[in-house]
């Protein structure tokens, strides 16, 4: 939500984008649920984890570490992820939902 709060639409503000930079702190109210990692690069964009096979197997059909969490794969699990355009059909974007149970869990795309 950050990324789009920090980029999109006429009330953008680029502090959301903050979030995603290394050089600033994890913000204390997410770093209090689950450890955060982050880093940077420039160069060209590949697809990491576009969470399309079966649930815990990534993009690549390795096997996700996941503790403690409820993950799901697929197309419209995120509510409000998909687009939808005149005639009702969706824009078939897939996504994770994932759902943290306790603190310390942890999610890793292999």
């Amino acid at each position: 939500m950050a990324f789009f709060r920090g980029n999109v639409g006429r009330d953008a503000s680029r502090e959301f984008n903050n979030i995603f930079n290394p050089e600033f702190a994890v913000p204390s109210v997410l770093s209090a649920l689950t450890r955060v990692e982050r880093g940077f690069s420039i160069g060209p964009a590949l697809v990491f984890e576009d969470f399309s096979n079966p649930t815990g197997f990534n993009t690549y059909g390795e096997s996700n570490d996941m503790i403690n969490v409820t993950v799901i794969h697929g197309a419209d699990v995120v509510p409000n992820h998909n687009s939808m355009d005149a005639d009702g059909r969706t824009n078939g974007l897939t996504a994770a939902l994932i759902t943290w149970e306790t603190k310390g869990a942890s999610f890793q795309t292999n």
